[in-house]
């Protein structure tokens, strides 16, 4: 079983490997917006990056959603009315928080 420790180093270590490869700082600011918003679905999540400057399509998203989900293990996943609904897991708003704060990423608007 993995302890409370473990399990938070776990995701320090994956998240800042991930957001090292994260050339155009679009991990970053999906994460500081799922962060600041709380709850987010695909299509504001878009909207919002395109806001941004980000060029990346919706199905783009989706991918970079799913491969947060399944290699980090951060957000929950809720369905309504055909919307799906990204939400933060409570208990890695701290972890990640802590890894973007003393992470720096360039290209970045959410900085």
């Amino acid at each position: 079983m993995v302890d409370v420790l473990d399990h938070r180093s776990l995701i320090e270590e994956r998240l800042s490997v991930y957001l090292m490869n994260d050339k155009e700082g679009m991990r970053r600011s999906m994460l500081q917006i799922l962060l600041e918003r709380g709850e987010c679905t695909t299509k504001e999540l878009h909207e919002l990056l395109t806001e941004a400057g980000f060029e990346k399509t919706y199905r783009g998203i989706c991918a970079i959603l799913g491969s947060m989900n399944s290699k980090l293990g951060l957000l929950t996943i809720t369905t309504r009315s055909r919307s799906r609904i990204y939400q933060m897991k409570p208990e890695c708003r701290d972890v990640v928080r802590y890894v973007m704060e003393n992470y720096q990423s360039s290209g970045s608007e959410f900085d």
